[in-house]
């Protein structure tokens, strides 16, 4: 079930940010909205959390964007 509620919740952001610039002209609450109503968990924080450490990550690397959400999302 958490495989696929990271696949559901990957894929979902990637199709709304599917680049790290999108990523950087978001807000982090407004990522991490979106990003909780593909989720299961139900803390607010974890996504507030998730949407900024993928915020920082595209920042350092926008080329390994998908490479960030995807590790990002199995911690």
């Amino acid at each position: 079930m958490e495989s696929d509620l990271y696949g559901k919740l990957s894929l979902n952001t990637l199709l709304n940010y599917p680049t790290a610039l999108d990523i950087h002209k978001v807000a982090g609450e407004k990522l991490a909205e979106e990003m909780r109503q593909f989720g299961a968990r139900p803390s607010h924080a974890w996504f507030l959390d998730k949407a900024r450490q993928l915020k920082e990550a595209t920042r350092r690397n926008p080329f390994q964007y998908q490479e960030h959400l995807s590790k990002l999302l199995k911690k």
